[in-house]
């Protein structure tokens, strides 16, 4: 409004309003397994301070950890669970995801890895397990905020799962990361209320 008076900003968010309100969030994750390779390279140039590196071998390369991690991924999704606090393939990798956004605890991000590959930890990702039995939270929590307000302000409804299988798969080439982020934006096709505005 008054750009003269501005000494500095600060802009919290980065988001391309064109597909914020289409509802897909198509390339919403173009750069996050950049961020993944940069903080397996950092492991691997460092591993006196990264405890993946010594954990996978001598030598290692990105390569290598990601290999390691993605075997141990695997070998979650073919036993996925959320039984008795074991936290399922899709809730950690997205943990993983989240966790990418914070560099000072890439550290710390390590450390979980290796306790979940070596089996010896399957909370490690998070301190709150999700279970079965936990019991849904009262209404107004904010728990689906997120959603109330995105899913509202979108244009993107379908009546049927056939209807965005189109969708589905393109978003799914995007990253290694799409089969645990996008589920986000499918609950926005079936929304029924529109924002006020």
């Amino acid at each position: 409004m008054f750009p003269e008076r501005v000494d500095r900003m600060l802009l919290d968010a980065v988001t391309n309003p064109h597909e914020y309100v289409a509802g897909t969030w198509m390339h919403s994750l173009l750069q996050a397994d950049k961020a993944y390779r940069v903080f397996l390279t950092e492991c691997a140039n460092a591993p006196k301070k990264c405890s993946l590196a010594p954990f996978v071998g001598p030598k290692v390369t990105a390569d290598d950890l990601q290999e390691a991690i993605d075997a141990g991924f695997q070998q979650l999704l073919e036993s996925s669970t959320v039984q008795d606090g074991t936290l399922s393939y899709g809730l950690l990798k997205f943990l993983l995801y989240r966790r990418l956004y914070d560099p000072n605890t890439w550290s710390s991000l390590a450390d979980d890895l290796v306790s979940l590959l070596n089996g010896t930890d399957s909370t490690a990702m998070t301190s709150t397990p999700q279970t079965d039995a936990a019991r849904p939270s009262p209404y107004s929590l904010g728990q689906t905020a997120f959603e109330g307000i995105r899913c509202s302000d979108t244009v993107w409804r379908a009546s049927s799962a056939e209807e965005i299988l189109d969708i589905v798969k393109e978003q799914s080439t995007i990253s290694s990361f799409s089969d645990v982020f996008y589920d986000q934006s499918w609950r926005c096709a079936a929304w029924k209320m529109d924002a006020k505005e």
